[in-house]
């Protein structure tokens, strides 16, 4: 998309942005408040995800533990060494409570921006941001795991596509496969869409192949270099098959991991889907599809680099399950 063509984004909107911001970091605040200041109240997964890096203070916690060893191996580099870091000053179950207050407000911020850019009534903005973080459940910014980078990263790469920053755009998927790989690889599929043109040939330019192609190497090793290290540590339990992870009980009918469920509609009902269709992400599904029946002509004049999100997201949402 041609950045011209953009709507040009006066400066008083930079006011109007701290704005949003205040507003999506008390109501991140008041969601996590019992969290951040009840010490007794924690995010569950911290058990699983967190409270290992406690030995980051006494290396002889949890030595010679398989167990251990197989999350320590899991977690993305870059968040593993903003926890080591954030260890210095305070502990790692603290830093996953306070980590919302930072990433929720970013990525309502980036959904303010992205809806800025593109639409000229002015309230758009705002009705898309507090939209988004309305189906607080389905972000899975609680806890400050690696999972709350996800819509982060894959916004990130939009935004800048959006304003013809290519070189910026391919960089967010390998950034972003230190934080969280399966997002660094929807940020990959969504920049290649947006290059993508099918009535061209070549469909993309020279230069887009070379961005594209390194950006795909680096998202490569950021994703297999430290699992081959991790490989190295005989300590470190061997990944499951899909049959394996069938047979435990938590992954039964009245197991918490239905992920595996045979019915489509089960699984999506879920919060571990990204769907959560029994809550907060069928408001979402309603609001697509009124908008949908409502303005059908509208949705096609949407920039490129948005239409792309859906359905590359989408595509690897299949392709995941059937792999």
């Amino acid at each position: 998309m041609n950045p011209a063509r953009l709507i040009r984004i006066p400066r008083w909107i930079r006011t109007e942005g701290a704005a949003l911001v205040a507003v999506a970091f008390a109501a991140t605040l008041f969601a996590e408040w019992r969290t951040i200041t009840d010490p007794n109240v924690f995010p569950v997964d911290s058990t699983v995800h967190t409270y290992w890096m406690f030995r980051f203070d006494d290396p002889d916690l949890f030595r010679g533990d398989p167990l251990t060893s197989g999350r320590a191996a899991q977690v993305p580099p870059a968040l593993l060494l903003l926890y080591w870091l954030g260890s210095l000053a305070v502990s790692p179950v603290t830093i996953s409570e306070l980590l919302p207050l930072v990433v929720a407000p970013l990525t309502v911020w980036l959904v303010f921006r992205i809806t800025r850019s593109v639409a000229a009534w002015r309230p758009a903005a705002w009705i898309a941001a507090l939209l988004y973080l309305f189906a607080w459940e389905v972000h899975g910014f609680s806890g400050g795991h690696a999972r709350a980078f996800a819509v982060t990263i894959v916004l990130g790469a939009v935004l800048l596509l959006l304003h013809g920053r290519d070189r910026a755009a391919a960089a967010v998927a390998p950034v972003g496969a230190l934080l969280y790989p399966p997002a660094a690889v929807t940020a990959l599929a969504v920049v290649g869409l947006a290059w993508f043109r099918w009535r061209r040939w070549p469909p993309l330019d020279g230069r887009r192949i070379i961005l594209l192609g390194a950006s795909a190497i680096l998202v490569a090793g950021a994703v297999l270099v430290p699992r081959y290290v991790a490989r190295l540590d005989e300590q470190a339990p061997p990944a499951l098959s899909r049959a394996e992870r069938q047979r435990l009980p938590e992954s039964g009918p009245h197991g918490q991991r239905r992920f595996h469920s045979p019915s489509l509609v089960q699984c999506l009902k879920q919060n571990r889907s990204g769907f959560d269709l029994k809550r907060s992400g069928s408001i979402l599904v309603v609001a697509a599809a009124l908008f949908l029946l409502l303005r059908p002509r509208t949705f096609l004049l949407f920039p490129r680099e948005l239409l792309v999100v859906p359905i590359g997201s989408l595509a690897l949402f299949v392709l995941a399950h059937l792999l």
